[in-house]
C-alpha cells in the first residue's frame, strides 16, 4: 500500500521532530545544570598563600594583607578572604596594628574592608592589649575602624567590654560606645 506524497511528507516531519526532541535539539540542553546557568557568583580568579602590598609615592610600606585564600567574586567584584590578616602601619616611629578575623570581604577598590568571625585587633603597643570582636569595617586609608558588635578590650588582667566601637590607629586612640562595663584587678 502506498501513501499519497503529502501523508509521506507529514509521517517524516513528524518522525524528525521526534527524533530531534528526543535528542535534546528541541531549545532545552541537559548538558549544563539548571543551577550553573543561573549562577552568577562565580569565583573568576583567587590566589592560595597569598600576600598583597601597598605602598605610598614615597615607597614605604602602608599596608599588607596575607591570607591562606583570596578569592575575586564575578558578580559583585569583591575579594572574599580566607583566614587575612591586615597590618596597617602607621607613622614611622609607631609600630603597625595587626588585625586577623577567619573570614573578610572587601571591595574592588579596597576602600573598605569588612572582617568576620573572631577578629583581634593587636596595636602592638606596651603594655600589651588587644581587642576583639565578632565584625569590624576598616577604611584602611583613613585608619579608621568601627563595629556595632560587642568589643573586648584586654590590657594585663583587666578587661573593658561594650557595645560598638570607633577606633583610630593613627591616634593611638578607641572609643566604647555603649554598655561599657570594665573589670580591674589590682596589682
Amino acid at each position: 500500500m502506498r501513501l499519497p506524497r503529502y501523508s509521506r511528507r507529514a509521517a517524516s516531519i513528524l518522525l524528525v521532530s521526534t527524533i530531534t526532541s528526543y535528542w535534546g535539539f528541541s531549545g532545552k540542553s541537559n548538558l549544563t545544570p539548571e543551577s550553573d546557568r543561573t549562577d552568577a557568583d562565580k569565583v573568576d580568579s583567587y590566589m592560595n598563600d597569598a600576600e598583597m602590598q601597598q605602598f605610598n609615592n614615597q615607597g614605604e610600606l602602608l599596608r599588607s594583607l596575607v591570607a591562606r585564600r583570596i578569592e575575586h567574586r564575578t558578580a559583585t567584584a569583591d575579594n572574599y578572604f580566607d583566614h587575612p590578616q591586615l597590618s596597617l602601619n602607621r607613622q614611622p616611629e609607631q609600630p603597625p596594628v595587626v588585625i586577623s578575623a577567619r573570614q573578610g570581604i572587601s571591595s574592588d577598590n579596597d576602600q573598605l574592608i569588612e572582617l568576620r568571625r573572631d577578629v583581634v585587633i593587636d596595636p602592638q603597643s606596651e603594655p600589651p592589649s588587644q581587642l576583639s570582636t565578632e565584625q569590624l569595617y576598616i577604611q584602611p586609608e583613613v585608619n579608621f575602624a568601627w563595629t556595632g558588635e560587642l568589643v573586648a578590650y584586654y590590657r594585663g588582667t583587666n578587661t573593658t567590654q561594650a557595645v560598638g566601637m570607633n577606633a583610630y590607629f593613627d591616634q593611638e586612640r578607641v572609643e566604647l560606645l555603649t554598655d561599657v562595663r570594665g573589670h580591674y584587678e589590682a596589682n
